[in-house]
Parts: C-alpha cells; structure tokens; sequence
C-alpha cells in the first residue's frame, strides 16, 4: 500500500517484510515507514496489518486497518482500535477507534476523516459500513445494504464539489438499488430533529425489472436540482421524457408507461448538475 501526502513531498509505505536501504543498512519496520527521496525512516510498529492511508494538508497522517496497539518510536505503546493518526512522531488513538477493520479513508475539505469499514460484526450487526470522524467522535452514516453481510467499503474519494464517491459491496444505497457504487453529499449543516429525512444518496433505479408494461422509476437526490429524466432506446433516441423539473432533496418515484413501446432493451438517464447517472431497463411481453 502505498499514499502521497498533499504536495507529493514524501511517500508513505506499509511494508510487510524488513526493508534494507540503498547503503545496505537493514530496516526492521512493521506497519508504515516513511520515504523521504533518499531513504527510508521508520514511523513506529503495528501488531496488524494497515489497509488505508489518508495525509492531510497539515502533515498529519491517519491510517486504517486491522489492529489493536501502536508501537512509538521511543518504544512506548498505545492502544488504538483499527484507526490512529500520526502528528509529527507520535502516534494517537481516534477516540475509542472502529470495532471493524477500515479498509478506505477520505478527508473532505473541512477535514474531516471518512472510513469505509466492513458493516457488520458479531456485537453489532447494523453497523453501516461508513463512518465519519469530527474531531472528538465517531459518527455513523447509514444507507448502504447488503443482501447477505453488513456492506463492505473498500474505497473512498471526494470530487471538488465535495461529493464522497463509496465503493465495495453493498446492493443498496438509501434505499435506492445502486451496486457497489454510490455518492453521498454531506450536509453542512446538522438538521433540526424535527426535519423531514432526507437522503444523502445520490441513486437511479427502476421496478419491476424486467417489467411488462409500466415501470416506476425512483431517483435520490441529496440536494435540491434540476432534473432531467428520460428514457432512451439502444440507438439513442429519446423515447419519453419522464422529468424535467426541479426537484427537492430526497427519493421520487415517476411511472415509465411502456404500453405501446416493443421489447427490449431500454436505457434511463439522470441529468443533475452535480452527476449523471444511467440504468438499464428491460421491457418483455
């Protein structure tokens, strides 16, 4: 696993086996070393494996994965469950850390730290598979649903409008069908608790799939947009317009009637300004 920091000055490594450095010296390391342009240094030593790493524009660097305690380069130790940042040469815990393994972590502008973690363990079943860290807590983010297990993330990145991109296995995605791939906006702000729910989930579907004659298209949007929603045939041509409007944050069913169309293969397209989304519909007689 390898990770940048911001401005591509160093490179950060998780090395599994010891490193020997180019004049021969061997390096014992176990968890992360630090690449400096001519040699390696040692950042401290991990009783597990690290799968994820984020740096920050400040010089701080967290990192994610299956562990319990941190070794410091002086020798003391620390627990941290699963997640730590490291500021300067000392390692910290995150509060009480992920009781799963983190597999993907994200900084969004305001920095705040995102992991995508394994949804489901045996003490808690429910847990979302996406996580947020503020500064002094953990705060989970549900949505995503698997068939099977709790989600799996394995992959976290922000776009510049400040969209999380999430991926891993999950079949869900705020109720909405959206298979290993999703995008959450966050809010800016904490909505009052008798706010209606609004969805954080950016999704596209259709049911019954493959329908006979009428479908119902569901779309979520995590803000208010204008939306442009029509259905398509395999040669491109517009077949119906099924929206166009602006529409309010949260998940909209519209009918797609099919009555007089032949069967086959179908397309939907989403229009927002913040994404495009598109799913494939099948029409049988």
């Amino acid at each position: 696993m390898l990770g940048w920091n911001d401005r591509a000055e160093k490179l950060f490594f998780n090395p599994r086996l010891t490193l020997i450095q180019a004049d021969g010296t061997v390096l014992p390391a176990s968890g992360i070393v630090r690449w400096t342009g001519s040699q390696f240094e040692r950042l401290g030593d991990f009783n597990g494996t690290l799968y994820a790493l984020a740096a920050a524009p400040d010089g701080r660097l967290y990192v994610g994965g299956f562990f319990g305690q941190i070794a410091q380069i002086d020798g003391t130790t620390i627990p941290a469950q699963n997640v730590a940042v490291l500021d300067g040469q000392a390692w910290s815990p995150l509060g009480e850390g992920i009781e799963t393994a983190v597999y993907a972590l994200a900084l969004d502008e305001a920095g705040r730290l995102y992991a995508g973690t394994y949804g489901e363990d045996f003490f808690n079943p429910e847990r979302p598979g996406l996580e947020r860290w503020d500064g002094s807590a953990w705060t989970p983010i549900p949505g995503l649903k698997a068939n099977d297990e709790g989600p799996l993330v394995r992959a976290l990145a922000f776009d510049e409008a400040g969209t999380l991109y999430v991926g891993g296995v999950f079949e869900t995605a705020g109720g909405i069908g959206s298979p290993y791939l999703a995008a959450w906006t966050p809010d800016a702000t904490t909505p009052a608790e008798d706010a209606p729910a609004v969805t954080e989930v950016f999704a596209l579907d259709a049911y019954p799939n493959p329908f006979a004659g009428r479908a119902t298209v569901r779309f979520a949007l995590p803000t208010a947009a204008p939306v442009t929603l029509r259905a398509f045939d395999l040669l491109g041509r517009t077949i119906a317009v099924l929206a166009d409007a602006d529409f309010p944050a949260g998940t909209h069913d519209v009918m797609f009637d099919a009555d007089a169309l032949p069967s086959g293969v179908y397309l939907l397209r989403l229009e927002t300004p913040m994404r495009v989304e598109t799913r494939k519909l099948v029409r049988v007689r």
